[in-house]
């Protein structure tokens, strides 16, 4: 599998690709999270700590399948840790001592992934999401063959291997559209909505990623609005994009009041469909939410800045002060980004 191709900036690819799958949050509950993080990175350190102080032999020479296992779980949480706090190198480093101890593990392979993946080192990341279906492949033949395993169990490994598809298929589908390749990119998606169409997904309850996760939709919404070409004949694909972004949003509204996050993206990526099908009124508004939602963020006020312009143009406003104003601000996030 080739990953190559140009880039086209009709979105700020880092800003969207980090978006689909974080959101932001308050900086006081940031703020928050950020110390909860660090307490649990220094408890898990200190009891590895401990455990390497009572066994002499490293972790290559522990033969005890169970400590095995429990220590791999350790090297994995603390790597997840590491990812939250942008540490990604050293993310790296405890989900490979994880693989180390269980190479068949989906789970760490996937994490590993994603840390290499925010590491901008694509190759190895798509590497370990085509292993992290290939292992979850070898234990479930191996289960099925020595000894004979039950239809149930059988059952079981298929749901599963269905539920690592889906989260290999949506990080490839993010490495895809990170270079350009739309077409791949919305082709792991639609792996991802024909899996939820079989049989076996309906008994499986425990999908990572399901046809009701906001991400999901709105990963397909921005892979078909930088698919658009400006010169198309049609604007059908960015009607298309405008309702993946809709149904997201259906999805993820009835659960604002109960969580922590926010989905800024979403809003971002609404406003630039909706600029380009030059509905510049609703495209502001889209924008004004997104920086209610994340403030100060260079981009938002860039293109808010170019959709006023248009507004002003077009006789839908009657003063280009707004426009101005817009743009200061962009220069001043900037100022703060690159502090």
């Amino acid at each position: 599998m080739v990953v190559g191709g140009s880039r086209q900036e009709t979105l700020e690819p880092g800003f969207v690709l980090l978006g689909t799958r974080q959101q932001g949050v308050p900086v006081i509950l940031r703020e928050l999270v950020l110390g909860r993080l660090n307490d649990a990175l220094k408890q898990i350190t200190h009891t590895l700590n401990i455990y390497y102080d009572h066994h002499e032999s490293n972790y290559n020479e522990l033969t005890n399948e169970k400590h095995n296992k429990l220590l791999a779980d350790a090297y994995d949480c603390r790597g997840i840790i590491y990812l939250q706090l942008g540490r990604f190198q050293y993310a790296i480093d405890d989900l490979t001592n994880a693989i180390r101890l269980n190479r068949y593990s989906t789970k760490y392979l996937i994490n590993r992934g994603v840390a290499y993946f925010c590491n901008h080192q694509l190759m190895p990341a798509m590497i370990d999401f085509k292993n992290a279906v290939l292992a979850l492949q070898i234990l479930a033949l191996a289960s099925a063959s020595d000894p004979p395993c039950s239809p149930m169990m059988l059952t079981r490994y298929a749901n599963q291997l269905d539920s690592t598809n889906n989260l290999v298929y949506y990080h490839q589908a993010l490495i895809y559209l990170h270079h350009g390749q739309f077409e791949q990119a919305e082709n792991r998606i639609n792996l991802i909505i024909n899996i939820k169409q079989s049989p076996s997904f309906i008994i499986n309850q425990l999908q990572s990623i399901c046809l009701l996760d906001p991400s999901l939709w709105l990963l397909k919404s921005i892979i078909k609005l930088m698919k658009y070409k400006s010169n198309d004949y049609s604007d059908s694909i960015l009607n298309e994009a405008l309702d993946d972004a809709c149904y997201a949003e259906q999805l993820i509204v009835p659960k604002l009041m109960n969580e922590l996050t926010s989905w800024p993206h979403l809003h971002y990526t609404k406003g630039q469909i909706l600029y380009k099908l030059k509905d510049y009124i609703k495209a502001d508004e889209e924008f004004t939410k997104a920086l209610s939602l994340l403030p100060s963020n260079k981009y938002i006020y860039q293109i808010r800045c170019k959709c006023r312009e248009e507004m002003y143009r077009t006789g839908l406003s009657n003063s280009y002060e707004n426009a101005l104003i817009d743009y200061r601000l962009s220069l001043l996030a900037n100022d703060v980004t690159n502090q």
